[in-house]
């Protein structure tokens, strides 16, 4: 009897221990974002109802998860809305306004040259000013309102943003992007140029660089933006990303892309963010 009581003790056990793995092993999978309702165990004893609710619980945080991201994409949305609002407004409006003005003053210097030469090197000064800024509302219209509906409006921003910055003088800045890119979502070409924006900036502030290259690129269903320098590289002793990484994996996050952080092969820093994106038909 007394070897019978143990054997049926050592089934009870093992069995009830196996599910308990089977349900620990469950836990760890949702923890990394693969949880398999299937896999878990059933039953009406303790195990069974621990199971249950861990399961309604998952379910919950789920929802909880998938309305928190669609109210921060429509929070983000909205933002860059009002953003590419206003760089309509500063080159449709403020722009003309101003290329207006600088050609009322440009007729004005002619005359002033003719009627009063003695004033012409302050009319050359006003409007002198008036061209650097209308330079400067477009640049601001065009880092408000970087990417157009066109399917290649990030390609275009990119390239735009790369002359850019090679203009300042600052650093060499190429856009390297082997064949035509089209991306099919503006929200899509959107994030990923405030992406580039960002890592560009960085490298500007902190990498002291000498070359910054953008590059772009369709790999079969991916689209994949790259960012890298030849500065100093990331500084390891730092324990947390700043505020502007954290926005960058957000952003990959919203369009469903994932973003890497390393070395570069030129001795600096890489930013890489791949997102699904396939050609528009």
């Amino acid at each position: 009897m007394a070897l019978l009581s143990f054997a049926l003790w050592a089934v009870l056990h093992y069995g009830y221990a196996k599910r308990l793995a089977r349900l620990a092993q469950s836990i760890q999978e949702w923890d990394t974002g693969n949880l398999n309702t299937d896999s878990m165990p059933s039953g009406g004893d303790e195990v069974g109802r621990l199971a249950e609710d861990f399961t309604a619980m998952a379910a919950r945080l789920r929802t909880h998860e998938v309305e928190q991201l669609r109210l921060e994409r429509e929070v983000l949305n909205i933002s860059e809305s009002e953003r590419q609002r206003i760089g309509h407004d500063l080159h449709d409006s403020l722009g003309q306004r101003l290329t207006a003005a600088s050609m009322t003053a440009n007729a004005m210097l002619e005359a002033v040259k003719a009627e009063a030469p003695g004033l012409a090197a302050h009319g050359e000064l006003v409007t002198q000013q008036l061209r650097e800024a209308i330079a400067e509302a477009r640049s601001l219209s065009h880092g408000l309102a970087p990417v157009t509906m066109e399917a290649e409006g990030l390609m275009s921003a990119l390239e735009e943003m790369a002359a850019s910055v090679s203009r300042s003088g600052r650093v060499r800045c190429v856009l390297d992007c082997p064949q035509p890119v089209r991306v099919g979502s503006v929200e899509t070409g959107i994030h990923l140029f405030r992406i580039a924006q960002e890592a560009v900036n960085n490298a500007l502030k902190h990498a002291s660089a000498s070359e910054i290259r953008i590059g772009l690129e369709q790999q079969g269903r991916d689209l994949v933006l790259e960012v890298e320098d030849d500065g100093s590289g990331m500084d390891e002793t730092t324990p947390h990303e700043g505020l502007g990484l954290r926005v960058m994996r957000y952003r990959a996050r919203l369009i469903g892309g994932s973003l890497d952080i390393g070395a570069s092969p030129a001795g600096g820093t890489r930013v890489s963010c791949r997102v699904s994106s396939p050609f528009p038909s």
